[in-house]
């Protein structure tokens, strides 16, 4: 530095170097990014859905669920089988359909759902014999 012509002491330089190090500690760290998970909700909604979710991230978080969890398969199935009896208000099929809950290769949670169903309850079965809905959009 001296050959560069640097006059300054060599305490100079310490003095200097020293707050370069003190002013990047104390700078503060930039943000991780965060990846934005959708809540749960919005999982029970895209794996209720026959088509794929049209944004590529959900597509592969779809993707990467099913691929890690084979009760999804058999959950996802008769999830949308439930809606659909629901939709076109089949009660007759209720009955079968909670049948197939209770298979050996069914996730406990959904025969349990399932067990709720009042499929005997008058209400219920006289909702799912009237007309059906218009088509969802």
């Amino acid at each position: 530095m001296v050959e560069q012509g640097f006059t300054g002491s060599y305490l100079m330089v310490r003095r200097k170097v020293a707050k370069w190090g003190r002013s990047a500690a104390a700078a503060p760290a930039l943000p991780k990014p965060r990846l934005r998970l959708p809540s749960s909700k919005s999982v029970a909604w895209m794996m209720l859905k026959d088509e794929p979710p049209e944004q590529e991230q959900e597509r592969a978080l779809l993707e990467t669920l099913m691929g890690n969890c084979a009760d999804l398969h058999v959950a996802r199935a008769l999830a949308q089988e439930f809606a659909q009896i629901t939709h076109d208000r089949r009660g007759d099929a209720l009955d079968e359909w909670i049948e197939r809950t209770h298979a050996a290769d069914v996730p406990r949670e959904l025969a349990v759902f399932a067990d709720g169903a009042p499929q005997d309850d008058d209400i219920t079965m006289v909702l799912l014999q009237r007309q059906a809905l218009p088509a969802l959009s």
